[in-house]
């Protein structure tokens, strides 16, 4: 689907699920802003209620649309679901507000990105497990997408240049002249 008609689709979804998330993003190939995208991917921190981790709102909303894979239910970490009218696949990505921002990159993505930038913590003895960055199976808390790529040893990069040109330059220590900071 062209980028126009699928990010407005997404905003949308976003904007109905808002209300009910502490902080909430579109991921994937939308935020990278690529030319066709086919599916649509948002990383949501839902709300916390007294017993359950999703509200009646966020429960209605999502009720509305054909669930594929995962439940409403408090440890739930990713549903799929299908807009029906519209045909389109959603992930939706529901991390702890701890590991927002990890979730965020690695759901940004391209792929081939995400698995290079988690190499790069490999050589800080630091690994990725649940969803979180581990160093001496201690949990690294990044407060932003800024400290996640410090944290990796490469600038922040906008979400639209996360691509193989960047990755060769970071690679090679010269991402800091070539990107500078496009965030």
């Amino acid at each position: 689907m062209e980028y126009s008609v699928i990010k407005k689709i997404a905003e949308d979804l976003k904007n109905e699920l808002a209300p009910y998330a502490n902080k909430i993003a579109i991921a994937g190939s939308i935020r990278r802003e690529e030319d066709y995208c086919n599916d649509v991917e948002i990383v949501a921190v839902p709300k916390r209620v007294e017993s359950t981790l999703f509200d009646k709102g966020m429960d209605i909303v999502l009720e509305q649309y054909n669930i594929i894979s995962g439940k409403l239910k408090e440890n739930a970490r990713h549903i799929k679901f299908i807009i029906p009218e519209k045909d389109i696949k959603v992930d939706l990505f529901l991390p702890h507000i701890d590991n927002y921002y990890n979730i965020l990159v690695i759901r940004t993505g391209p792929t081939y990105f995400s698995e290079w930038i988690m190499t790069r913590f490999k050589q800080y003895d630091c690994r990725h497990a649940g969803g979180y960055l581990l160093y001496q199976n201690k949990k690294i808390i990044c407060n932003s997408e800024e400290e996640f790529f410090s944290r990796a040893g490469v600038p922040c990069v906008a979400p639209n240049l996360r691509n193989k040109r960047f990755i060769h330059y970071a690679s090679c220590g010269r991402a800091d002249r070539e990107y500078g900071r496009m965030v």
